[in-house]
């Protein structure tokens, strides 16, 4: 038998942006979908360790201050701007 169990998470901006950067799976279209974001934050979570979400924040991070490619600064960018749409919370 298995049984349901919640565990309140507090994550920061870089660490939101983080997890669903390098281990979330939405592409752009997704963005503007509430639910698909949360449901791939869940599951980023669920997937990475203490040490991986920090690392996951620097690297995304880096790239939202534009070092890195300009491919991965437009995502980053869009889906920082779903971050603070759907979580309240900026840079």
């Amino acid at each position: 038998m298995r049984v349901a169990v919640s565990v309140p998470v507090c994550l920061t901006f870089p660490e939101l942006l983080g997890l669903l950067t390098f281990q979330g799976s939405l592409t752009y279209e997704e963005l503007d979908d509430e639910n698909a974001i949360l449901e791939s934050l869940q599951y980023a979570v669920l997937q990475s360790d203490l040490f991986a979400m920090e690392s996951y924040a620097l690297r995304a991070m880096a790239t939202y201050e534009g070092n890195g490619k300009r491919e991965d600064f437009e995502f980053v960018t869009c889906l920082a701007a779903a971050i603070t749409r759907v979580f309240g919370v900026s840079a």
